[in-house]
C-alpha cells in the first residue's frame, strides 16, 4: 500500500510540474499578446484547480474501490485535462531550450567581443522611432499559429474518447493448426479479453461488445482474464453483457492480474460472480470437449505476471495427449517464451494483457504501439513452428480512459486443417 501511494505521488507531482510549465507558457505567451492580466493568470489558476481535483480523485478511489459515476467522470476530466499536453509540453521544451540556448551563445559573444559605445537604430534611427523588425513580425505570427495549433491535441483526445474508445471491433484471424482433425476444420472461436468493467460509464458499452460477438455465431467463446479493474463490484457493468454470450460449445475464461488485485474475500466474490455469469472460468486446469465427434483439448492457467505468481502450468496441462489439438488460455503473452513456447504442447495459446497499448499508429500499413518495446508480444497473431500465439488488444481500458489507433478488440479466430488456409 505504501508503494502504491508513493506512485500516486510521484504521478501527482510530475502532472503538476508539466501543467504549470505549459499554463506559465502559455500565461508569457497572453502577456506578449497584451491580454489583461486576469486573463494571463487564469490558466495558472485553473491548473491549480485541476491539481486539487486530481488528488480528490486519488483519495476518492482509495476509499471507494468501485468507483461511483461521479469520480470516472472526474477522472475522465483529469485525462483530457493532462493527456493532450504531455506532448505539447515536450515541443514547449524543445522551443525553451533552444531559446536558452542562443541567448547563451549570445552572452558568451558579448563577453568576448567588446559591445559598440552606442546602439543606432536601424537605418541610424533611434530605436524608438523604428517600425517593428520583418523578423519579430514573422516570430508573432509563429507564436500565434503554434498556440493554435496546441488546441489540436485536445481535440484528438477528446474524440477519442466520445467515439473511439468503446468502437467495438471484429479482428478475424485464420489459424491453421496441424493436428486439427477434419471435424472441426472452420471451428469458430470469439475471444474476449481485459474486460475492465469498472472502465465503463453505463453497463450497455459491454452489451454492445457482446452484440457483436454472439453476431458472428460462435462455436466456442474465450474471456482471458482481466475481468475489472480491482474489484468485484465493478462485475454489475459486466454481468449483464456476460450473461447473453451465446456460444454452441460453451463460454470459457481465465483469471488475469487485475482479478487478483484486492482482498482474498472480494476474490472469492469475484470468482463466484464470474461463475454466475455463466462463465465456465478454469483455474489452472482443463477440459476435454468433444465437438462433431472430435476432441478438443482446452486448458487455462491462473494469472503469472509483474507480482503474480499464481499459474501452474504443469498442473493446468496434467493429463492432455499429444494427439488432440491443445488451446491453452492464458492472460499475460509474456509467458508464452518461458512456459510454453517449444516447451510444451500446445498448439494454440490465448492471451491478452497489453491492450495494444491503447494506443498506436499505422506506417504502410502496418500497425505500430509504444507497447513493443515493453512487451515482445503485443498484439495480433505470433508463430513458432506449429505454435501460435494470439494477443487480443482488449475490450476495455485501464489508466487513461482512451484508445487512440488501437480499436477495442473482438477477436473471430477460425481454426482449419494447414492445407485448409485460404
Amino acid at each position: 500500500m505504501h508503494g502504491f501511494f508513493l506512485i500516486i505521488i510521484i504521478i501527482i507531482s510530475s502532472l503538476t510540474i508539466i501543467d504549470f510549465y505549459f499554463s506559465i507558457s502559455l500565461s508569457r505567451f497572453l502577456k506578449k499578446r497584451n491580454f489583461k492580466k486576469f486573463f494571463r493568470r487564469l490558466p495558472v489558476f485553473i491548473s491549480g484547480f485541476m491539481v486539487l481535483l486530481t488528488i480528490s480523485s486519488f483519495i476518492f478511489r482509495t476509499r471507494d474501490e468501485a468507483q461511483t459515476l461521479t469520480n470516472k467522470m472526474i477522472m475522465y476530466l483529469v485525462y483530457f485535462w493532462y493527456l493532450p499536453k504531455l506532448g505539447i509540453v515536450l515541443i514547449l521544451l524543445f522551443k525553451d531550450i533552444i531559446k536558452l540556448s542562443v541567448k547563451f551563445l549570445k552572452y558568451i559573444k558579448l563577453k568576448v567581443i567588446k559591445k559598440p559605445p552606442f546602439s543606432k537604430g536601424i537605418s541610424g534611427f533611434p530605436p524608438e522611432h523604428q517600425q517593428e523588425p520583418k523578423s519579430l513580425s514573422r516570430r508573432k505570427l509563429a507564436g500565434n499559429i503554434a498556440w493554435s495549433l496546441a488546441g489540436v491535441p485536445f481535440l484528438i483526445v477528446g474524440d477519442n474518447m466520445l467515439r473511439n474508445t468503446y468502437d467495438f471491433h471484429i479482428y478475424p484471424v485464420q489459424i491453421p493448426i496441424a493436428k486439427l482433425p477434419p471435424g472441426l476444420n472452420g471451428l469458430k472461436i470469439v475471444q474476449i479479453s481485459d474486460i475492465h468493467a469498472g472502465s465503463f460509464l453505463t453497463n450497455k458499452t459491454f452489451i454492445n461488445a457482446t452484440i457483436l460477438a454472439n453476431a458472428v455465431q460462435p462455436d466456442l467463446i474465450f474471456v482471458t482474464g482481466d475481468f475489472v479493474n480491482n474489484h468485484p463490484d465493478e462485475m454489475v457493468l459486466a454481468v449483464e453483457g456476460l450473461k447473453r454470450l451465446n456460444a454452441h460449445y460453451g463460454v470459457y475464461a481465465c483469471l488475469g492480474n487485475h482479478d487478483h488485485y484486492m482482498s482474498d474475500d472480494n476474490h472469492k466474490k469475484l470468482i463466484k460472480t464470474i461463475r454466475n455469469s455463466g462463465i465456465d472460468l478454469l483455474i489452472n486446469e482443463n477440459k476435454k470437449l468433444n465437438i462433431n465427434g472430435c476432441n478438443l483439448q482446452l486448458a487455462a492457467t491462473d494469472n503469472t505476471s509483474w507480482g503474480d505468481k499464481f499459474a501452474n502450468f504443469d498442473k493446468t496441462l496434467d493429463g492432455l495427449n499429444d494427439i488432440d489439438p491443445t488451446i491453452l488460455l492464458c492472460h499475460d503473452p509474456n509467458n508464452w517464451d518461458p512456459k510454453i513456447n517449444g516447451k510444451r504442447d500446445v498448439d494454440l495459446m490465448l492471451a491478452g494483457h497489453t491492450h495494444g497499448g491503447q494506443f498506436s499508429f499505422k506506417i504502410d500499413g502496418m500497425e505500430l504501439s509504444p507497447v513493443r518495446y515493453v512487451y515482445k508480444y503485443y498484439a495480433g497473431l505470433y508463430k513458432n513452428k506449429d505454435q501460435y500465439l494470439y494477443v487480443n488488444r482488449g475490450c476495455g481500458t485501464a489508466g487513461p480512459p482512451i484508445r487512440i489507433g488501437m480499436k477495442p478488440e473482438i477477436t473471430l479466430i477460425t481454426l482449419v486443417r494447414p492445407e485448409n488456409v485460404v
